[in-house]
């Protein structure tokens, strides 16, 4: 299923996780996030786990897109459909 967009409204925390990933062997994770509407993405720092913790959050962080790349051992990397972050209030 991936990931779906995300609105938080007046806190500073929230978390993304992935829905139904399946599949043989080990798969790691690799969070990304783009602040050109996914012109170009940036690996989040120590976003290497199944759920993206984000902190900190302000209303200034609203449109940003996350995503996560998944890989396993002789296979490309697969990246899920985008999620936009929206915070108010």
């Amino acid at each position: 299923d991936g990931i779906r967009d995300i609105g938080v409204t007046g806190v500073q925390t929230c978390a993304l996780p992935i829905c139904n990933v399946t599949g043989g062997g080990s798969i790691s994770y690799q969070w990304q996030v783009s602040s050109d509407a996914g012109s170009t993405w940036t690996n989040v720092s120590g976003g290497t786990s199944s759920t993206l913790a984000l902190t900190g959050l302000t209303t200034g962080d609203s449109g940003k897109r996350y995503r996560v790349g998944l890989s396993a051992t002789g296979a490309e990397t697969v990246y899920s459909t985008a999620a936009t972050l929206t915070v108010t209030g």
